[in-house]
């Protein structure tokens, strides 16, 4: 083994066009263009619309899930075998998903990220099933490994290496907290107010609608890596 690795050689044109971190730092210019660039607010705006209700409805989905069940300590402990499940699918999944990214793009991949959050979402509000419900609940597996690769995949072509970090910063993490302090509250009011199903019903409904948006508001990518092209500057629309 020793004497492979001996062996290998790196070209220095390779090495400097897969560096993660750029030679050059992100000065505070830098993060003023990126909000001023028309697609950061467009990506935001998917999370606004499509992650959002991804994250939300999944805070409160065990106490739905049970509801299922007749027998409340029953409902839980199938509830954790699910979870259980649910992390093993997503472990599976982020290992096959990057090449269906590749393959599709990465605009596509958010896109068909937000079809089955949306169709996860009114297919719980539709079911009364808990055969049904319980085989909804591990697509969030799914969903999740989707939507990690094609968010990172999408803002490693899109935006300067510089930004990635401070992209992912501003327009997801930062983007959760936001929703996590407007939507919850509103959403923990309908579902005491109109119950569970139809919360999630208007929920998957509004995470379909912003995910056709997202397709004419999203930039277009490409739909395999080009060896050797990286991008170097922030475009602007």
């Amino acid at each position: 083994m020793l004497a492979v690795l001996l062996t290998l050689k790196v070209e220095p044109q390779t090495v400097a066009s897969k560096a993660v971190v750029a030679d050059e730092k992100i000065v505070f210019s830098d993060v003023i263009n990126l909000m001023r660039d028309r697609k950061f607010w467009a990506f935001c705006l998917y999370v606004a619309g499509v992650v959002w209700m991804m994250f939300i409805a999944e805070q409160q989905f065990s106490r739905y899930f049970v509801s299922f069940f007749s027998d409340v300590h029953q409902g839980n402990a199938v509830f954790g075998y699910l979870s259980t499940v649910q992390s093993a699918m997503e472990f599976l999944m982020m290992m096959g998903i990057p090449f269906l990214v590749n393959a599709v793009g990465a605009k596509n991949g958010l896109l068909l990220a937000g079809v089955v959050i949306g169709g996860r979402l009114i297919a719980s509000g539709l079911t009364s099933d808990a055969l049904i419900i319980s085989i909804i609940k591990p697509l969030y597996g799914v969903e999740m490994s989707l939507l990690l690769i094609s968010v990172f995949k999408y803002l490693a072509e899109h935006f300067d290496k510089r930004v990635n970090a401070t992209m992912y910063l501003l327009g997801y993490q930062a983007m959760l907290y936001v929703g996590s302090i407007l939507i919850a509250s509103p959403v923990g009011y309908l579902y005491e107010r109109i119950g569970f199903e139809h919360t999630y019903l208007m929920m998957g409904a509004i995470a379909l609608l912003f995910t056709l948006i997202s397709a004419f508001t999203l930039s277009a990518c490409v739909r395999k890596r080009q060896p050797g092209k990286e991008n170097t500057e922030v475009r602007h629309a």
